[in-house]
């Protein structure tokens, strides 16, 4: 998948996250959005066999943003290399208030 469309995807996403989201919640939720990734699992240990050295590489750079949020930009960023995504991707809302919407993606 391409970046533009994986962007695309992205948004369109987020934008049905936030209206389910919006119909289930009587908080306050913004229009601008920052998103945290959480990979399905943080270890680096030598006994990770599922994963290759490309696939070990990206999770030491997702390691490094841990706890911090990210532009729907840097996301990308992150996310994409080399026309390929996350197997999955699952996406909640992790805070939400007048000001700012913080999207949890938890990926494999």
């Amino acid at each position: 998948m391409d970046q533009n469309k994986f962007r695309r995807h992205l948004a369109e996403a987020t934008k049905q996250l936030i209206d389910f989201t919006q119909s289930l919640c009587f908080n306050d939720s913004s229009d601008a959005f920052r998103y945290t990734i959480t990979p399905s699992s943080r270890t680096l240990k030598k006994d990770v066999e599922h994963l290759n050295e490309f696939e070990i590489s990206v999770l030491k750079t997702w390691n490094k943003y841990e706890n911090q949020s990210l532009t729907a930009y840097q996301t990308v960023e992150l996310l994409h290399h080399k026309n390929k995504v996350p197997l999955w991707i699952d996406m909640s809302v992790y805070e939400a208030n007048s000001d700012l919407t913080i999207i949890d993606l938890f990926c494999s």
